[in-house]
């Protein structure tokens, strides 16, 4: 009797236990079923900014009104002009020389550039990757931290070894006499930074002076960022009392300019970032946000470097001999005297084109690097249907407004104005609507899909994208991923085509099994 009512509870409870984990499971299904994950569009997604074919399409617009213009930067001048306002001039006619000396060093100012942004690109994308490789913890309440009491700020020293960090009155160039041939020369180091004082000095006397940063904080070190100054460009006197840093030309505050702690730390902030990252880690909204903010910092890096490379490029054609010639056939509009160049932001030098039509395009930033000056265009007209071939004589370094932008691709992207000359233009006029079409080589790299590189997951060397079935629910599938552009984009080789839906494949609800809802709006 005994045994059979030990059997009896104990067949109770395995039952009872049954139906609560029914329940459970119950609970979740129905709750799986209420939750739904957004999936976009990977044709949207395309950065190629064309048909994945290594070609890019856009709209136009046929213009006769192309002109050269030339501003002068700061460390721009002038040596002579050759011609005058109203003068006719003809594609390669010289129109001025600059000063070669001042040109040279304006090439090694813009290299300099290029560097900095391409290892401020590399820091940035060894980060994401830390980010990507980073496994979402469980949510955790916060606990708020006892507030600590500040510190006082220790005054900057005037120098480190031979290096200053505070250009002020009574500092001593190392080198130089101050003329814009022979420049002061100031040894610095990478907190440095000039005060207004000495702005106004060099102002006053209208003297030059160049502050180096080099390697070790040595003369005979690789110079790593360098800032010229000319006296006589400076218009207005600076506030005596600011500070105005020589590595990024901006003015500091005095938090920017206290004495950093000199005792080794280094080991503290790697502990920290790793009880940070991987101990402590992120919930997975948070890492998927990092991963955001991230994504977003690189695209804005790789759009800095590559402007700096394009100045660059700019900076080498007036090396040289320093002669500029006309690119296009025109009248002089604009020509100022090299001993008074103009000071408002306006041109030194004009010429407007006549007896040729252009046409306007746009280009994905995936293909700034790409496409070159003397590249081919596909012109079809719109109003006639014919077509015409022009030469890319111009491709701008800043990107269009988004609602500028004349073509299909991804919204995210970042597209570039480019103007081609249309040689034989017989049948076109001005104002007229166009599609244009810039076809790569075969080898160009292109390949049939890119992505943003923030929609495909890596786990243990396998890639995987989260899409869309035919049941509308999420699936993870495989993709086999080619090159990698600017650490933001990737191309997928095969696993996925332009007519399917993804999801962002990072949150607590994306996994497989889960409902998905169809959007246009990308994530970010």
């Amino acid at each position: 009797m005994n045994k059979k009512k030990v059997v009896i509870l104990v067949l109770v409870i395995v039952l009872a236990a049954g139906a609560v984990g029914g329940g459970i499971f119950a609970f979740k299904k129905q709750k799986d079923k209420k939750t739904k994950v957004d999936v976009y569009p990977v044709s949207l997604m395309d950065m190629g900014g064309g048909d994945g074919n290594g070609e890019s399409y856009s709209s136009g617009t046929v213009t006769d009104d192309k002109s050269q213009v030339i501003y002068l930067e700061d460390s721009d001048k002038v040596a002579e002009v050759y011609v005058k306002e109203g003068d006719k001039v003809k594609e390669g006619d010289p129109l001025m020389r600059y000063d070669m000396e001042e040109a040279n060093l304006n090439v090694d100012m813009k290299t300099l550039d290029v560097e900095n942004a391409e290892n401020d690109l590399v820091i940035a994308q060894r980060e994401l990757e830390k980010l990507k490789n980073m496994t979402p913890v469980a949510e955790a309440p916060t606990v708020p931290d006892e507030p600590e009491e500040p510190a006082p700020k220790p005054e900057v020293p005037e120098k480190d070894g031979d290096a200053y960090n505070i250009i002020g009155k009574s500092a001593k160039s190392y080198e130089g006499k101050g003329t814009q041939e022979k420049p002061y020369r100031f040894l610095c180091t990478e907190k440095a930074y000039v005060t207004g004082e000495y702005l106004n000095y060099l102002k006053k006397h209208s003297y030059t002076a160049v502050f180096e940063i080099h390697e070790d904080n040595k003369k005979d070190g690789d110079v790593l960022n360098a800032c010229l100054v000319n006296g006589s460009s400076i218009k207005e006197e600076y506030d005596a009392e600011s500070k105005w840093s020589v590595a990024s030309r901006q003015e500091v505050t005095d938090e920017d300019t206290t004495e950093p702690d000199t005792t080794d730390d280094s080991a503290d902030d790697e502990s920290d970032s790793g009880d940070d990252e991987s101990s402590m880690g992120y919930t997975a909204s948070e890492l998927a946000e990092k991963i955001r903010e991230k994504e977003k910092e690189i695209r804005e890096l790789d759009i800095t470097k590559r402007k700096a490379a394009l100045e660059l490029e700019e900076a080498k054609k007036v090396s040289g001999d320093g002669i500029l010639k006309a690119s296009v056939n025109g009248t002089v509009d604009t020509a100022c005297d090299p001993s008074d160049p103009p000071n408002d932001g306006s041109p030194f030098l004009e010429v407007r084109g006549q007896d040729s039509l252009y046409v306007t395009g746009t280009l994905s930033e995936l293909m700034l690097g790409e496409i070159q000056t003397g590249q081919k265009v596909q012109i079809s007209s719109w109003e006639s249907g014919k077509t015409y071939e022009g030469e890319i004589t111009e491709i701008s370094t800043t990107p269009v407004d988004g609602s500028n932008y004349m073509g299909d691709g991804n919204p995210n992207a970042s597209y570039y104005t480019y103007k081609a000359l249309v040689k034989d233009s017989k049948g076109l006029h001005n104002g007229e609507g166009v599609d244009l079409n810039i076809s790569q080589d075969a080898n160009s790299g292109s390949s049939v899909l890119c992505i943003e590189k923030a929609y495909v997951r890596t786990v243990d060397g396998t890639s995987y994208v989260m899409k869309e079935d035919k049941n509308g629910r999420l699936k993870k599938q495989k993709v086999k991923t080619g090159k990698t552009y600017y650490g933001q984009a990737v191309e997928i080789l095969s696993g996925l085509d332009g007519s399917e839906y993804i999801a962002f494949p990072y949150g607590k609800n994306v996994k497989e099994g889960v409902r998905v809802r169809e959007t246009d709006e990308l994530a970010y």
